[in-house]
């Protein structure tokens, strides 16, 4: 015979419908020995047979044992069990029953006083129970209770009648198990994939995924759009109908080829350029990528793509477009080359000529308004050739052309060299000019001609921009490193003119800019001179920073390498 805790063990974790068949079972046998042993406390021992006797108290002993292990069944159970006459007191319920609504078991024996339901909720569970009754067949159902206290519980219910041994309708028994977890994780479920489902829906690519034969399970919208289907029309068949047929017959190799390398991804351009083909039977081209899943046994391959016709189309016109610009700047390379030719030979002839008649070399010229306007002569050439300079050398520069001829040289005597140009300048403006060299300075790695045309300009574009009386500053130093083949030349050449506003200080070294219409001198130039002191700084890999302060003037910050990079006398094209 079973002890307590041996039967405790035995039921403890057993399937709610075995524990279902065993309180069954245990009613019917209560039931049978009652209606054998009747009104047995009236039963005089003496008018018993002593067989008689034995097989009562064996019956009394297998009743014990049979409600002790009716209960531990009961007590042991995780759902919640209860039982309920044909008048709606609860002949028992269990501890599940009993902390599930909150209350001692105690509280239901022997009572109609159930859960503190809601009354419509109380309504709800009496119809099912008298549904049973009239029916005589069992009721599963998943409900939702509402208490009085507003605690919502969600279960899993299945009422049952209990029968006696003439097969009628006694009791009726209700199993319930909390399903809250579940349906929660359900819910869950249902959100992951109702976001999933989204994603697809708004995703800009298309994507399509299929089994390890091909067999296409998603298509979505973006899919759809692209290759013209719909999804119920493409959903179930292979994924061989979106490509075009030469593609077909390597396609399942392929894949086959893809899911034994177990690579999780891969780009599918990487055979070449692919095609997809649309439902009207148009081909396109695409780039795609696929990846594959392993899960549960199962392989599920995603395929990634976007019609690229577009970017094809704009690589073409690109293609176009660049040829049609290298052909401009051949052409423009071609002027410049006859400009330089045409515009130079007859302005050297016009500059020789007026100095010639300048300086009467063949006779005195009798009037001496001609000795002006030949002076007027001579200043306008000049300074048409320097614009036609500027340009040949701006478009020399951007087109990658200039080269460098690096040698090395004396920094004072290059300096010395520039401001000699520019003297003339500052001495019909009546300017001063202060120049301040720190240090001793030696010889520099540089292309001589274009730190003189560097300073030039700048130097030239202060005296222009600085009124009569101002004055033009230059200061020149070393930049020591810690590694002397990384000192700076320092170059600073200030003025004492109106200043450029902030605003335009970056639009002034782009080609073609200026900030005044007319400059101080009367003289309007090309606005090329600070774009060409910038790409020559930078083609020595130095820097170029002005600094101005309007009504104070203008300060131009100049940094070059002691030593180039490039070796000493060598010619290379730039920007190569």
């Amino acid at each position: 015979m079973l002890d307590e805790r041996s039967r405790q063990e035995k039921w403890k974790g057993a399937p709610e419908s075995e524990l279902i068949k065993e309180i069954v079972r245990l009613s019917r046998r209560v039931e049978a020995f009652e209606r054998k042993t009747g009104a047995t406390d009236d039963i005089s021992v003496d008018a018993v047979d002593p067989i008689d006797l034995i097989r009562l108290k064996d019956a009394e002993a297998a009743l014990r044992e049979s409600e002790n292990l009716f209960q531990s069944i009961i007590d042991n159970s995780p759902a919640c069990i209860s039982l309920k006459d044909l008048e709606q007191r609860y002949i028992l319920v269990n501890k599940a029953f009993a902390d599930m609504y909150g209350a001692p078991v105690q509280t239901f024996a022997g009572t109609i006083a159930g859960p503190k339901l809601t009354p419509s909720d109380r309504e709800a569970m009496l119809a099912l129970e008298k549904q049973v009754i009239n029916t005589g067949k069992s009721i599963t159902r998943e409900r939702t209770q509402i208490l009085v206290s507003g605690k919502q519980l969600f279960q899993l219910t299945t009422k049952f009648p209990v029968r006696d041994t003439k097969g009628d309708v006694t009791a009726i028994a209700t199993i319930t198990s909390d399903i809250a977890d579940i349906r929660n994780a359900k819910q869950e479920l249902e959100d992951v994939q109702a976001r999933l489902s989204d994603i697809l829906k708004i995703a800009p690519e298309a994507i399509v995924s299929m089994d390890a034969t091909g067999q296409i399970m998603v298509f979505n919208d973006a899919a759809e759009r692209i290759f013209g289907y719909r999804a119920d029309e493409i959903i179930g068949r292979n994924l061989d109908i979106l490509l075009p047929e030469r593609f077909r017959a390597n396609h399942m190799e392929y894949l086959e080829g893809f899911i034994d390398s177990e690579v999780e991804s891969r780009p599918m351009s990487q055979r070449g350029e692919i095609s997809g083909l649309r439902k009207d039977g148009m081909e396109f081209p695409i780039e795609a990528s696929i990846s594959q899943l392993r899960s549960r046994g199962q392989i599920v391959l995603t395929v990634t793509l976007h019609d690229i016709t577009e970017s094809k189309n704009a690589e073409l016109l690109l293609h176009k477009a660049l040829g049609d610009a290298q052909r401009a700047d051949q052409s423009k390379q071609n002027f410049l080359a006859n400009m330089s030719h045409e515009l130079r030979t007859p302005l050297n002839a016009i500059m020789g000529f007026s100095e010639i008649m300048e300086n009467q070399l063949f006779g005195e010229i009798g009037n001496e308004r001609y000795r002006g306007y030949i002076g007027d002569i001579a200043s306008s050439a000049r300074h048409l050739l320097d614009m036609v300079n500027d340009v040949l050398d701006i478009s020399k520069l951007e087109a990658g052309l200039q080269e460098l001829h690096v040698t090395e040289f004396d920094i004072v005597e290059a300096i010395e060299d520039a401001t000699r140009v520019v003297r003339g300048l500052m001495e019909a403006k009546d300017q001063r000019f202060v120049m301040e060299i720190e240090g001793k300075l030696s010889e520099m790695q540089a292309d001589k001609t274009a730190f003189r045309q560097i300073l030039v300009n700048l130097l030239s574009n202060a005296v222009k921009f600085t009124p009569e009386g101002g004055e033009i500053g230059l200061e020149v130093s070393f930049v020591q490193q810690d590694d002397p083949s990384q000192d700076l030349v320092s170059l600073t050449i200030s003025d004492s003119g109106s200043g450029i506003p902030q605003e335009d200080i970056e639009r002034i070294l782009t080609p073609f800019v200026q900030v005044r219409q007319i400059d101080h001198t009367g003289k309007g130039g090309t606005g090329l001179g600070l774009s060409i002191v910038n790409s020559l700084v930078h083609l020595h890999d130095g820097t170029l920073l002005i600094e101005s302060e309007l009504g104070v003037g203008t300060r131009v910050h100049v940094r070059l390498p002691r030593i180039s990079r490039f070796e000493v006398a060598s010619q290379l094209e730039i920007w190569q």
